[in-house]
């Protein structure tokens, strides 16, 4: 299923998939739970870990866990305020990380990311 697309610099136009866009939504999610103003590449990875895909079961094989990273997230990154504005956009890092994966899939020839 096609959810949306996205324009990427230098790759033109991505499809991303379900399962990507339920990646995204959930970093969203823990951003917006962490009080954190912009989804980053942290949320990214907290939503991989939670996401019941190849990956999500990979990294929970090597001891990764949802509320372990949650609990590093708010030791490094503290609780941003509640009434923040939330969340803003993505941070660069986490545009490098989704530029990334697009860049993966056209190397592959993928209709989607």
């Amino acid at each position: 299923m096609v959810i949306t697309c996205w324009e990427v610099a230098g790759f033109g136009k991505m499809i991303i998939g379900r399962e990507a866009e339920l990646i995204l939504s959930a970093a969203r999610l823990g951003a917006i739970r962490l009080g954190h103003s912009q989804v980053g590449s942290e949320h990214l990875m907290l939503a991989l870990i939670g996401a019941g895909g190849m990956v999500g079961r990979f990294l929970k094989e090597f001891g990764w866990e949802p509320e372990a990273w949650r609990q590093i997230l708010r030791r490094e990154k503290g609780l941003g305020s509640e009434y923040a504005r939330l969340p803003q956009g993505l941070t660069d890092d986490a545009r490098a990380a989704i530029a990334g994966a697009v860049e993966e899939a056209s190397r592959k020839n993928a209709k989607e990311v």
